[in-house]
C-alpha cells in the first residue's frame, strides 16, 4: 500500500501526466453535456431592417409611391442547432413586404416575409414579429423646378463685383407622391463660397435645398432628384475707368488738333471686366474724326462698343463730340492759281480749268482775316497718276503756302 501511494504521488508529481488527465477529463464533461443537453435551440433576431426596395421599384411603375412607413424593424423567431443559431444576427434575415392587394394610393397593411440570406444555413425561421407592417401610398407625380442659387456669401474686395451667375442644369426634376410635390414652393442652390474674396470668375458645386412656402428647408427623405450634381459658376469682374478717346485723320500740317475746341457728352466710362483684360486697358477708343468735314457747330455721334465680358456699369452707350470753336469761322475761297508740279518729261500737259471754287476753308478768326483767294493754290501732283495722251479729271490737293 504504501508503495502504490508512492507511485500515485509520482504520477501527479508529473506535469505532462497531469495535462494528459485534464484533457480527458474535460473530453467526458463535453461527452456528458452533449448527450444530456438539447441541441436545438429558438431565439429570436431583433432590429432587422424591412427592406422595401423591390416593393418601390415596383409601385414606382404603377405610379404609386411609400409616403409613411409605420415600422422600419422587425424581429423573426428561428430554430436550429446551437452552435449555429447562437451565431445569427440581423445580416443573415431578409424581411420583405408583400404588396398583395395594392393597387392604388392609400393605406395597407402589408404581410411581411422572412427569408434566409444564405439558403444553405441550417436553420427555420418560424415566425415574423409585427407579422404587418402599415404603410401608406401615394399617388406619384413629377415637377420640373428653375434652379436660383445663394450667392449672397460670396465675397468680393473693393472695385470688384459679381456680374451674375449661372446654375448648371438650370432646372431639376424631382419626383414624389402629389402631396409632398405640392409642400415645394421653391428650389435654391447653395454653395459654400468659404471666407477668402473672389478675384476671378469661379465654379462651385451646389448644394439642392427644397424650401416651402414659408421659406422652410424641407427634407428630402421622400423625394427623388434627376440630378444631385449641379454646379453654379459665378461670374466674377474688376472694375475700372477708362478715357473715352477719338482721333483726327487729314490733319493739315502745322495744325495743333489740341487745340480745338469741342464738347465731349461723356470723356471717360466705368466698365467690369475680367481682371487680367481689365489691367491692360487704359481707354475705348471711339472712333476718327476726318478733319475735311469739320466746320464750326459741327457734331459727331459715336457708339460705345466694349470688348466681350466687359460691363458698361453706367450704360453710357454713346458719346456726342460738338466743335464750338468761338473763336474759328470759315471762308469761301475760289482760285485761278493752278500749280502743276511733277510733270512728266516727255509729255506737253496743258490744264483746260481756269478756276476752282467752292473751297472751304476753317481757322482762327483773326488768320482767315489775312488770307484771300490770290493765296490759294489748287495744286495737282503729277507723280500720282500713270498718264498717257488723253483729257483727265482729276482732283488737287488745296494749299495755303505759309
Amino acid at each position: 500500500m504504501k508503495k502504490f501511494n508512492l507511485s500515485f504521488q509520482r504520477f501527479f508529481a508529473s506535469k505532462k501526466a497531469v495535462m494528459i488527465l485534464s484533457f480527458l477529463i474535460a473530453v467526458i464533461i463535453w461527452f456528458i453535456i452533449a448527450n444530456t443537453i438539447e441541441n436545438e435551440i429558438t431565439r429570436d433576431i431583433v432590429e432587422i431592417p424591412i427592406d422595401l426596395s423591390e416593393q418601390i421599384d415596383t409601385l414606382a411603375n404603377l405610379g404609386l409611391k411609400v409616403s409613411e412607413v409605420q415600422d422600419v424593424t422587425a424581429s423573426v423567431k428561428v430554430t436550429g442547432p446551437r452552435s449555429l443559431v447562437g451565431g445569427l444576427g440581423a445580416q443573415d434575415i431578409v424581411v420583405t413586404a408583400s404588396l398583395t392587394g395594392v393597387s392604388s394610393a392609400g393605406t395597407y397593411d402589408l404581410r411581411l416575409n422572412a427569408t434566409k440570406e444564405d439558403s444553405g444555413k441550417d436553420f427555420q425561421i418560424l415566425n415574423v414579429s409585427p407579422s404587418t407592417i402599415r404603410v401608406s401610398i401615394d399617388r406619384q407625380g413629377t415637377e420640373t423646378f428653375q434652379l436660383t442659387a445663394r450667392v449672397g456669401n460670396v465675397n468680393v474686395p473693393q472695385n470688384y463685383m459679381i456680374e451674375q451667375y449661372y446654375v448648371t442644369p438650370n432646372e431639376l426634376t424631382i419626383t414624389a407622391s402629389n402631396e409632398n410635390l405640392e409642400k415645394i414652393d421653391h428650389v435654391e442652390i447653395e454653395i459654400d463660397a468659404g471666407e477668402e474674396p473672389l478675384t476671378k470668375t469661379t465654379i462651385f458645386d451646389g448644394r439642392v435645398v427644397l424650401y416651402d412656402s414659408q421659406g422652410q428647408v424641407i427634407p428630402q427623405d421622400n423625394y427623388i432628384l434627376s440630378t444631385e450634381h449641379i454646379t453654379v459658376t459665378v461670374v466674377v469682374l474688376k472694375q475700372k475707368t477708362l478715357d473715352l478717346t477719338v482721333a483726327f485723320t487729314h490733319v493739315p500740317a502745322g495744325l495743333d488738333t489740341d487745340k480745338l475746341q469741342y464738347i465731349q457728352s461723356s470723356t471717360s466710362i466705368l466698365v467690369a471686366g475680367p481682371a487680367d483684360e481689365i489691367d491692360s486697358l487704359n481707354e475705348i477708343f471711339l472712333g476718327y474724326i476726318d478733319m475735311r468735314t469739320l466746320t464750326p457747330g459741327s457734331t459727331f455721334n459715336y457708339d460705345v462698343n466694349l470688348p466681350d465680358g466687359f460691363l458698361n456699369i453706367k450704360n453710357v452707350n454713346s458719346v456726342i463730340l460738338r466743335f464750338s470753336m468761338e473763336n474759328y469761322s470759315q471762308i469761301e475761297l475760289k482760285t485761278s492759281n493752278i500749280n502743276l508740279v511733277n510733270k512728266p518729261a516727255n509729255y506737253d500737259v496743258e490744264v483746260l480749268t481756269e478756276q476752282v471754287s467752292g473751297v472751304t476753308v476753317v481757322g482762327e478768326a483773326e488768320v482767315l482775316q489775312n488770307i484771300s483767294s490770290d493765296d490759294l493754290i489748287a495744286e495737282l501732283d503729277l507723280s500720282k497718276y500713270e498718264l498717257s495722251e488723253g483729257q483727265y479729271n482729276l482732283g488737287v490737293d488745296m494749299v495755303l503756302p505759309g
